[in-house]
């Protein structure tokens, strides 16, 4: 009887070191993916909730970790390309994803991030694409199905597992999309003025504006130039509010809504302790936008 306890129990720890390992960088697709992977993968974050992708630096660890993933995922797109060395330097032949590259969808230039002014676009303006693709639920679908076929590719023996989950993680982040277009309607049309550039796929699937980003640059300063030109553009087309961000300082945000006579309030682009899961922080979202805006 001891014996069969044993055997059993030994397979039972066997199986569960067996799962396959998966790295992800940042929590919206942690959350999907982790939904997708269920019992049969191992899903691990490595930008903390709460932390931003772009200014994050791995450590050891997180090497460590890459280098026993049979599979990694990433947004791409400048967002977290720090991922790419790390990957390399790591060792692991795992297969790495570009969510930014692999997926169809029409690319918001991240020039258009900056305040409508010359002077402001001369001064911020950068080319290049606008990596934020995960704040349109609608895209976050597409990433769901192709997730699920990665999964089942590097996993084959659990294909129809995953398959099956991705399918329903698809029809389930439609369907937020469809909730979020539906109930957004009260504020369609208001121009919203954000911390960094990170809303624009949002504005546009959900019928809001970008009117202008506080930092175009994560982690630096605006100039008093460009603060002030901000401050001008809010008060010319009566923005009604400036959104800080939980994963950056909102001391410049503050400064322009208190010097311009608008509201602040904070807006969620990657995911923190305001929400705690993907479709929460899409929620939080749409629940601030209303408060904000009506």
């Amino acid at each position: 009887m001891k014996q069969a306890f044993l055997l059993l129990f030994a397979l039972a720890t066997s199986g569960a070191h067996a799962r396959m390992s998966v790295v992800v960088t940042i929590q919206p697709y942690y959350s999907i993916i982790k939904n997708i992977a269920g019992d049969k993968a191992s899903v691990t974050r490595l930008v903390p909730v709460g932390a931003s992708p772009e200014t994050f630096e791995p450590t050891p660890a997180d090497v460590k970790t890459l280098s026993q993933a049979k599979l990694v995922f990433m947004n791409g797109l400048g967002l977290d390309e720090w991922l790419i060395n790390v990957v390399k330097n790591s060792g692991t032949r795992a297969p790495l994803i570009e969510f930014g590259e692999v997926l169809k969808f029409k690319p918001i230039l991240a020039a258009e991030h900056a305040a409508e002014t010359k002077a402001a676009h001369d001064e911020h303006g950068h080319s290049g694409t606008d990596p934020h693709i995960f704040l349109d639920a609608s895209l976050m679908a597409l990433a769901a199905t192709r997730a699920g076929a990665e999964l089942a590719r590097a996993d084959p023996g659990n294909k129809a597992y995953y398959l099956q989950r991705a399918k329903l993680e698809n029809q389930k982040l439609l369907k937020l999309h469809a909730e979020l277009k539906s109930t957004l309607k009260p504020v369609m049309g208001q121009n919203i003025v954000t911390f960094h550039g990170a809303f624009q796929y949002f504005a546009r699937a959900y019928g809001l504006k970008v009117a202008a980003a506080i930092e175009p640059f994560p982690g630096k300063e605006p100039s008093a130039r460009y603060v002030t030109d901000v401050v001008k553009l809010i008060r010319k087309q009566k923005v009604k509010a400036v959104f800080a961000e939980p994963q950056l300082p909102e001391t410049a945000a503050r400064t322009i809504a208190e010097s311009a006579g608008a509201k602040l309030f904070v807006l969620d682009p990657e995911g923190s302790k305001l929400s705690n899961d993907y479709y929460g922080m899409m929620r939080y979202n749409r629940d601030t936008l209303l408060r904000a805006l009506n």
